[in-house]
């Protein structure tokens, strides 16, 4: 694949998704998307790629966003952080800051596990150990971890019958999203890029484009993708407005 076909391939899959011309993603303006899933959660999520964003919103607060973003709707891509300048940080419990990154494959730098670690593919079997791993960890870092054995693929970085990192993917359009979680006892050394670089071996075999998504606050996990020789990055914010 050139490095053209899978910019364009990138940004197709993100036109599939949001249904709208590719062209739509190179033009500056905003897409509000109310849904219903979001129904009472008082958040407003923004994807921004290319030149274009699109926020799906609580459908409760889709007036409020689009007198937010007035004329934005044809000339800007807004932000979250637009609507904590624009309504004031008391109106707004918290904000997400979050990159999506891509693994052109001729970038890839793989990473192995160091000595004695051992590193294989996952299943149904592993529930009991990822269970175990969950435990060592904070609510919020299973929530952004994401990983479960159901995924499609999943890897694993074992520690004689422990398991001590894991990274697993499920396709979303056109993407393998990788999620991955690293036991506090095993961290910085490299556990966590080894698993994800066993997943991002298997999505260019098969082949698949890999995701990676983090915080931008987490310089860890960004720290994997960077190493690994994720580029092209695309950002999504959330923010999540206070009661009234």
């Amino acid at each position: 694949m050139s490095r053209d076909t899978f910019e364009r391939a990138v940004y197709q899959s993100w036109a599939e998704r949001f249904d709208c011309p590719v062209e739509t993603l190179h033009r500056p303006g905003t897409v509000i998307i109310p849904e219903a899933e979001l129904a009472s959660t008082r958040a407003v999520h923004v994807w921004t790629i290319g030149a274009r964003a699109f926020a799906r919103v609580d459908p409760a607060l889709e007036t409020l966003v689009a007198e937010v973003i007035g004329d934005s709707i044809d000339t800007e891509a807004i932000t979250a952080h637009h609507l904590r300048a624009t309504l004031g940080q008391a109106r707004i419990e918290r904000i997400e800051d979050n990159v999506l990154r891509y693994l052109y494959p001729g970038d890839f730098v793989p990473f192995s596990a160091p000595a004695p670690y051992t590193v294989r593919v996952l299943g149904p079997d592993d529930a009991d150990a990822l269970a175990a791993l969950k435990a060592t960890c904070t609510p919020d870092e299973v929530e952004m971890g994401e990983v479960s054995v159901e995924d499609e693929i999943g890897f694993g970085c074992l520690d004689g019958p422990r398991l001590a990192a894991i990274a697993t993917g499920f396709r979303l359009t056109g993407f393998m999203d990788i999620g991955v979680l690293t036991g506090p006892a095993y961290r910085r050394q490299g556990l966590g890029r080894a698993v994800v670089s066993a997943l991002c071996a298997w999505c260019i075999a098969h082949p698949i484009i890999a995701q990676y998504r983090c915080l931008v606050a987490n310089a860890g996990s960004y720290a994997i993708s960077q190493a690994l020789g994720f580029g092209r990055t695309f950002t999504q914010q959330s923010a999540y407005l206070r009661k009234t």
